[in-house]
Protein backbone atom coordinates (compact mmCIF):
# COMPACT_ATOMS: atom_id res chain seq x y z
CA UNK A 1 0.00 0.00 0.00
CA UNK A 2 1.29 3.33 -1.02
CA UNK A 3 1.63 6.04 1.38
CA UNK A 4 -0.47 9.16 1.32
CA UNK A 5 2.53 11.31 0.97
CA UNK A 6 -0.52 14.25 1.82
CA UNK A 7 -1.50 12.20 5.09
CA UNK A 8 2.45 12.02 5.98
CA UNK A 9 3.18 15.66 5.59
CA UNK A 10 0.14 17.21 7.85
CA UNK A 11 1.40 14.47 10.53
CA UNK A 12 5.02 15.51 10.27
CA UNK A 13 3.96 19.57 10.43
CA UNK A 14 1.25 19.20 13.42
CA UNK A 15 3.81 16.98 15.37
CA UNK A 16 6.77 19.38 14.33
CA UNK A 17 4.03 22.13 15.41
CA UNK A 18 3.65 20.18 19.27
CA UNK A 19 7.27 19.63 19.93
CA UNK A 20 8.14 23.49 19.20
CA UNK A 21 5.11 24.53 21.40
CA UNK A 22 6.57 22.41 24.30
CA UNK A 23 9.51 23.17 23.35
CA UNK A 24 8.93 26.70 24.09
CA UNK A 25 6.57 26.04 26.74
CA UNK A 26 9.28 24.03 28.34
CA UNK A 27 11.66 27.98 28.03
CA UNK A 28 9.16 29.94 29.16
CA UNK A 29 8.78 27.56 32.64
CA UNK A 30 12.55 28.00 32.77
CA UNK A 31 11.75 32.10 33.77
CA UNK A 32 9.31 32.23 36.09
CA UNK A 33 6.18 34.69 35.89
CA UNK A 34 7.16 37.86 37.91
CA UNK A 35 5.41 37.07 41.42
CA UNK A 36 8.23 39.45 43.43
CA UNK A 37 10.80 42.39 43.08
CA UNK A 38 14.42 42.90 44.05
CA UNK A 39 15.58 46.23 43.33
CA UNK A 40 18.58 47.98 43.79
CA UNK A 41 19.32 51.43 44.29
CA UNK A 42 22.49 53.21 43.21
CA UNK A 43 22.63 52.72 39.13
CA UNK A 44 19.76 50.91 38.86
CA UNK A 45 16.21 52.76 40.27
CA UNK A 46 18.47 56.15 40.79
CA UNK A 47 21.16 57.48 38.69
CA UNK A 48 23.31 58.53 41.70
CA UNK A 49 26.61 56.38 41.62
CA UNK A 50 27.96 59.80 41.22
CA UNK A 51 26.85 60.22 44.66
CA UNK A 52 29.11 58.29 46.28
CA UNK A 53 31.80 58.90 44.10
CA UNK A 54 31.85 62.36 45.52
CA UNK A 55 30.97 61.44 49.16
CA UNK A 56 34.02 59.57 49.59
CA UNK A 57 36.42 61.99 47.00
CA UNK A 58 35.48 64.38 49.98
CA UNK A 59 35.47 62.20 52.72
CA UNK A 60 38.83 61.31 51.27
CA UNK A 61 40.33 64.98 50.99
CA UNK A 62 39.02 65.54 54.76
CA UNK A 63 40.70 62.42 55.96
CA UNK A 64 43.84 62.98 54.01
CA UNK A 65 43.47 59.53 52.39
CA UNK A 66 43.79 58.22 48.90
CA UNK A 67 41.65 54.90 48.22
CA UNK A 68 40.82 53.79 44.86
CA UNK A 69 37.54 55.62 43.82
CA UNK A 70 37.75 55.05 40.23
CA UNK A 71 34.61 53.69 38.72
CA UNK A 72 34.59 49.78 39.20
CA UNK A 73 36.89 50.03 42.26
CA UNK A 74 36.59 47.58 44.98
CA UNK A 75 34.54 50.29 47.19
CA UNK A 76 31.59 50.47 45.51
CA UNK A 77 31.03 46.58 45.34
CA UNK A 78 31.31 46.79 49.44
CA UNK A 79 28.75 48.04 51.39
CA UNK A 80 29.32 51.66 53.58
CA UNK A 81 30.21 50.13 56.67
CA UNK A 82 32.50 47.24 55.36
CA UNK A 83 33.92 50.08 53.23
CA UNK A 84 34.80 52.21 56.26
CA UNK A 85 36.00 49.29 58.15
CA UNK A 86 38.48 48.70 55.01
CA UNK A 87 39.52 52.43 55.34
CA UNK A 88 39.99 52.50 58.80
CA UNK A 89 42.11 49.49 58.63
CA UNK A 90 43.97 50.80 55.75
CA UNK A 91 44.96 54.11 56.82
CA UNK A 92 44.81 53.55 60.69
CA UNK A 93 42.12 56.10 61.23
CA UNK A 94 41.51 57.10 64.91
CA UNK A 95 37.70 57.46 64.27
CA UNK A 96 35.15 54.67 64.82
CA UNK A 97 33.87 52.81 61.98
CA UNK A 98 30.37 54.10 63.21
CA UNK A 99 31.86 57.55 62.98
CA UNK A 100 33.37 57.09 59.58
CA UNK A 101 30.16 55.87 58.43
CA UNK A 102 28.07 59.00 59.76
CA UNK A 103 30.38 61.09 57.80
CA UNK A 104 30.13 59.97 54.47
CA UNK A 105 26.22 59.50 54.84
CA UNK A 106 26.30 63.05 55.67
CA UNK A 107 27.83 64.02 52.61
CA UNK A 108 25.92 62.08 50.65
CA UNK A 109 22.52 62.80 52.18
CA UNK A 110 23.44 66.31 51.48
CA UNK A 111 24.15 65.18 47.37
CA UNK A 112 21.62 63.06 46.93
CA UNK A 113 18.99 66.14 48.06
CA UNK A 114 20.83 68.25 46.00
CA UNK A 115 20.87 66.83 42.94
CA UNK A 116 20.30 63.08 42.53
CA UNK A 117 17.16 61.47 40.61
CA UNK A 118 15.04 58.74 39.44
CA UNK A 119 15.87 56.91 36.26
CA UNK A 120 13.51 57.41 33.71
CA UNK A 121 10.57 55.60 33.25
CA UNK A 122 11.18 54.36 37.38
CA UNK A 123 8.21 55.91 38.74
CA UNK A 124 5.84 53.83 35.75
CA UNK A 125 7.59 50.56 36.13
CA UNK A 126 6.64 50.25 40.02
CA UNK A 127 3.09 51.88 39.17
CA UNK A 128 2.36 49.04 36.97
CA UNK A 129 4.13 46.29 39.40
CA UNK A 130 1.75 47.52 42.30
CA UNK A 131 -1.31 47.32 40.02
CA UNK A 132 -0.39 43.81 38.99
CA UNK A 133 -0.03 42.80 42.88
CA UNK A 134 3.54 42.01 42.58
CA UNK A 135 5.18 42.48 46.04
CA UNK A 136 8.66 44.76 45.63
CA UNK A 137 11.82 44.95 48.30
CA UNK A 138 14.96 47.04 48.00
CA UNK A 139 18.40 45.62 48.73
CA UNK A 140 21.19 48.68 48.97
CA UNK A 141 24.71 48.54 49.77
CA UNK A 142 23.47 52.06 51.36
CA UNK A 143 22.37 53.12 54.79
CA UNK A 144 18.35 52.61 55.59
CA UNK A 145 17.66 55.61 57.56
CA UNK A 146 19.09 57.24 54.11
CA UNK A 147 16.79 55.63 51.67
CA UNK A 148 13.91 55.66 53.36
CA UNK A 149 14.44 59.41 53.80
CA UNK A 150 15.01 59.86 50.34
CA UNK A 151 12.23 57.76 48.75
CA UNK A 152 9.61 59.82 51.05
CA UNK A 153 10.74 63.10 49.27
CA UNK A 154 10.91 61.09 45.89
CA UNK A 155 7.25 59.26 46.77
CA UNK A 156 8.32 55.98 46.26
CA UNK A 157 8.55 55.03 49.68
CA UNK A 158 4.80 52.97 49.93
CA UNK A 159 6.29 50.97 46.57
CA UNK A 160 8.20 48.95 49.17
CA UNK A 161 7.38 45.83 51.58
CA UNK A 162 10.72 46.48 52.82
CA UNK A 163 14.45 48.37 52.63
CA UNK A 164 16.70 45.93 53.42
CA UNK A 165 20.52 48.06 53.81
CA UNK A 166 24.01 46.23 54.28
CA UNK A 167 24.96 48.74 55.97
CA UNK A 168 22.82 48.60 58.67
CA UNK A 169 22.17 44.65 58.66
CA UNK A 170 26.05 44.31 58.64
CA UNK A 171 25.48 41.46 56.10
CA UNK A 172 27.38 42.10 52.57
CA UNK A 173 25.30 42.14 49.47
CA UNK A 174 27.95 39.37 48.59
CA UNK A 175 26.09 37.26 50.39
CA UNK A 176 22.69 34.79 50.25
CA UNK A 177 21.58 36.13 53.53
CA UNK A 178 20.17 39.09 52.40
CA UNK A 179 18.64 37.98 48.95
CA UNK A 180 16.96 34.79 50.63
CA UNK A 181 15.74 37.52 53.54
CA UNK A 182 14.03 39.74 50.79
CA UNK A 183 12.03 36.97 48.88
CA UNK A 184 10.94 35.42 52.04
CA UNK A 185 9.76 38.62 53.64
CA UNK A 186 7.66 38.86 49.99
CA UNK A 187 6.64 35.49 50.37
CA UNK A 188 8.19 34.57 46.83
CA UNK A 189 9.45 31.53 45.27
CA UNK A 190 13.14 32.66 44.13
CA UNK A 191 11.85 31.62 40.52
CA UNK A 192 9.14 33.59 40.74
CA UNK A 193 11.28 36.71 42.15
CA UNK A 194 13.02 39.10 39.46
CA UNK A 195 16.39 41.00 40.87
CA UNK A 196 17.02 44.39 39.39
CA UNK A 197 20.63 45.46 39.52
CA UNK A 198 23.42 47.29 37.66
CA UNK A 199 26.68 45.50 39.53
CA UNK A 200 27.93 42.44 37.72
CA UNK A 201 28.52 41.19 41.63
CA UNK A 202 25.35 41.24 42.61
CA UNK A 203 23.64 40.16 39.29
CA UNK A 204 26.19 37.29 40.07
CA UNK A 205 25.11 36.05 43.43
CA UNK A 206 21.38 36.58 42.69
CA UNK A 207 21.51 34.53 39.79
CA UNK A 208 23.66 31.98 41.53
CA UNK A 209 20.89 31.82 43.97
CA UNK A 210 18.40 31.09 41.97
CA UNK A 211 16.42 34.27 41.03
CA UNK A 212 15.63 35.84 37.38
CA UNK A 213 17.78 38.97 36.65
CA UNK A 214 17.65 42.13 35.00
CA UNK A 215 20.31 44.13 34.30
CA UNK A 216 20.54 48.23 34.63
CA UNK A 217 22.26 49.98 31.92
CA UNK A 218 24.18 52.50 33.92
CA UNK A 219 27.20 54.92 32.95
CA UNK A 220 29.62 54.34 35.87
CA UNK A 221 29.81 50.35 34.88
CA UNK A 222 29.95 50.45 31.09
CA UNK A 223 33.33 49.12 31.48
CA UNK A 224 31.65 45.59 32.55
CA UNK A 225 28.71 45.84 30.38
CA UNK A 226 29.34 42.40 28.08
CA UNK A 227 30.42 40.99 31.47
CA UNK A 228 26.53 41.99 32.94
CA UNK A 229 24.72 40.55 30.04
CA UNK A 230 26.11 37.34 29.76
CA UNK A 231 25.43 36.64 33.07
CA UNK A 232 21.50 38.55 33.78
CA UNK A 233 18.90 37.16 32.07
CA UNK A 234 17.61 40.34 30.52
CA UNK A 235 19.02 43.57 29.52
CA UNK A 236 17.88 46.85 30.07
CA UNK A 237 19.12 50.38 28.89
CA UNK A 238 15.82 52.24 30.56
CA UNK A 239 12.85 51.02 32.86
CA UNK A 240 10.21 49.94 30.58
CA UNK A 241 6.56 51.68 31.50
CA UNK A 242 4.66 48.91 31.25
CA UNK A 243 5.85 45.44 32.53
CA UNK A 244 7.01 43.82 29.85
CA UNK A 245 5.89 40.21 28.31
CA UNK A 246 9.67 38.04 29.52
CA UNK A 247 8.42 39.05 32.96
CA UNK A 248 4.68 37.67 32.65
CA UNK A 249 5.41 34.45 31.02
Amino acid sequence: MRPNIVLLMKLNFLLGNLFSRNLRLSLFSMRGMIRGAIFDVDGTLMDSMWVWEEAFVRFARRYDVTPDLSAGSTIFTLSLREGMEYIKREYGLSQSVTTLVEEVAAIARELYFSGASLKPHVRDFLEALKAAGVPMTVLTSGEAGLITELFGKLGILDYFVHIYAATNEKISKREPTLWLRAAARMGTRLRDTWVFEDALYAVTIAKEQGFHTVAIADSHSDSLQADVREVADLYWTDFPREIPSELLR
